[in-house]
């Protein structure tokens, strides 16, 4: 069964990433209408920068001060960016390879450090290289900010354009084999830390790679890692050539990774770890191989939903830029007035210069704007030294500005966030094969009376957009439907669940299919996942629900968890409560109260 999966392997592959050719024109038709928004949200995007934020940026200086360059089209219409990062010989290049299923001679392989240069790799209609000092300079390349590093840099820079159809999605970018000598790293000819930060800023994506028979990290590997500390989000770990040690070694190789990790990660969170071989060769260990195939599927994933994510980043991208820029108007407006019935005004410029610790902090009282959002002090007074603050705009005009800037970022930004298509591609039944599907529930979005409640109530059908938890019409939502509020009634409080909606959610419960009268995650997974909310929360939420922690859920912890889902939803709750407020509970359950 190995050998036939292992087989099956790489020709699959590409579908695993891209999904089958069906499968693709009907998501093709499907989503043709999405694309369009999307497209438009995006050109939304550019015309506010370019034809609002960029004038501003230019007449304040912005770009001067800024450590990131210019926005450009490019940007802003580039395919999501994938980083690989890790020391010689790890697999980054065999990795490229892995996912291409193709070759280049420019994607040189060896024991020993091949790769000296950064090499990106994208979508092109003929196979070709670009050198550096070129690419840099190129309109439709999103790399015209890295010239700044220099020539040397730019000698060990190329851009790959390669015909193929994964690369239509996403671009690749090796890294030379971070070094662990320090007079290595002084014959680079430049800082590999910041140039590093500087596509990390830019991509989509940051997989690291360790090799299972390396797992040091050097002083060079250490000053890479702390420069992703503002992308940490981003990151994800691939523990390669895993097939080559057997379970006992990759066991104590993993946990000596993750130590290695949490010494150099300024983090409360683990990062993800992909573990697996990814390369075109056959598994060594052949007990690995479901696990490993899973581990690949899940990584081709991860990588497959980053187009879908994409415009969303480059938004707040954009946004974070624009905060940045606002905090460098507020800084050259209080500065501008002190100028006024000044003679010696290089002299006073010199003194606010002197003084700017407290000049900043009197900005960060008036405007509550964060002191982490305020600029360094060396690199603002060093920039400030080939300008002329008193040239600056009139006061008057400076604050015009930053009011057409606060509107846009409160009023524009989030109307073309309204533009963009609301996905949920990841809890659509229609691919799951019909005996596995589940229910179709929908969650109540219209008021209406609630029934009264029979002697002997028949049985309800299940949920099929009904209103479960809605209060009664004419009704504030506020009182016995309000699971926060004080109880009127200190001696017995009744279930805030009526009988009525009780029995509808009984009846979408059956459909579950419970087994001895319980639920399991697994199963009541795909209804809460049609919430839209995150997976910690509904997390959280089922340990909530389930009252008699069993690890299962009844019908009556059921009709408590779609209750509190339905609270997330309406706005009621902003978090899990813990402990569930008492009229929450069912009064069946309460003995398991503390």
């Amino acid at each position: 069964q190995v050998l036939q999966m292992e087989g099956k392997e790489r020709k699959s592959k590409f579908d695993a990433f891209m999904g089958s050719q069906g499968e693709v024109t009907e998501e093709m038709k499907k989503n043709e209408d999405d694309h369009e928004r999307t497209l438009t949200a995006m050109d939304k995007v550019k015309q506010f920068y370019k034809y609002t934020v960029l004038p501003l940026e230019k007449q304040y200086w912005f770009s001067d001060f800024h450590t990131e360059t210019v926005l450009t089209d490019a940007y802003f219409d580039a395919a999501p960016l994938v980083l690989l990062l890790g020391q010689y010989s790890v697999g980054k290049t065999s990795f490229i390879r892995y996912l291409l299923e193709r070759d280049h001679m420019n994607l040189r392989v060896g024991p020993e450090p091949t790769t000296d240069r950064f090499v990106a790799v994208l979508h092109g209609q003929n196979d070709r290289s670009i050198p550096g000092n070129a690419a840099c300079l190129a309109a439709d390349k999103p790399f015209n900010g890295l010239e700044k590093y220099g020539v040397d840099f730019l000698n060990k820079f190329e851009v790959l354009e390669l015909r193929s159809t994964i690369l239509e999605k996403i671009s690749l970018v090796d890294t030379p084999g971070v070094l662990a000598g320090a007079k290595q790293v002084r014959n680079r000819g430049y800082d590999m830390s910041k140039i590093t930060e500087w596509f990390a800023d830019r991509c989509d994506r940051i997989l690291v790679l360790f090799d299972a028979h390396k797992l040091d990290i050097s002083d060079e590997m250490k000053q890479v890692m702390l420069s992703l500390k503002k992308n940490h989000n981003k990151v994800r770990i691939v523990l390669n050539k895993a097939d080559s040690i057997n379970s006992k070694q990759l066991m104590r190789v993993y946990g000596a990774l993750m130590w290695s990790l949490g010494r150099v990660i300024d983090s409360p969170e683990s990062l993800r770890v992909y573990i697996g071989s990814f390369w075109e060769k056959p598994m060594q260990k052949r007990q690995f191989g479901q696990f490993m195939s899973e581990e690949k599927k899940e990584l081709l994933e991860d990588l497959r939903n980053l187009p879908r994510n994409a415009t969303l980043r480059k938004i707040n991208h954009l946004v974070r830029r624009c905060r940045y820029f606002r905090v460098h108007m507020e800084i050259l407006k209080h500065l501008r007035p002190q100028f006024h019935y000044v003679m010696f005004k290089e002299k006073k410029q010199n003194e606010l210069m002197r003084g700017l610790l407290n000049e900043f902090k009197t900005i960060s009282r008036q405007t509550n704007i964060p002191s982490k959002d305020f600029p360094g002090l060396g690199h603002f007074r060093e920039k400030m030294q080939s300008k002329q603050m008193w040239r600056l705009p009139a006061v008057e005009k400076m604050e015009q500005d930053i009011n057409i800037l606060t509107q846009m970022l409160s009023k524009g930004i989030p109307k073309i966030m309204r533009m963009l298509p609301n996905d949920n591609k990841a809890f659509d039944d229609s691919k799951t094969p019909p005996s596995r599907a589940s229910p179709k529930f929908e969650f109540p979005t219209k008021v209406s009376a609630p029934v009264q409640p029979k002697p002997q109530p028949k049985p309800q059908p299940a949920a099929t957009g009904a209103d479960v938890f809605d209060p009664p019409a004419g009704s504030t939502g506020v009182g016995v439907f309000d699971p926060f509020g004080e109880p009127e009634e200190k001696k017995v409080v009744p279930w805030i669940v009526k009988e009525a909606m009780f029995n509808k959610c009984k009846g979408l419960f059956a459909s579950l299919g419970p087994v001895d009268g319980k639920l399991t995650g697994a199963q009541v997974k795909d209804i809460f996942v049609k919430s839209g909310l995150d997976m910690q929360t509904l997390k959280k939420l089922f340990v909530a629900a389930d009252i008699d922690k069993d690890r299962k859920l009844d019908s009556q912890e059921f009709t408590v968890a779609l209750y509190l889902i339905d609270g997330f939803r309406r706005g009621r709750l902003k978090e899990v409560p813990n402990p569930l407020p008492v009229e929450v509970v069912p009064l069946s359950k309460r003995k398991f109260m503390k």
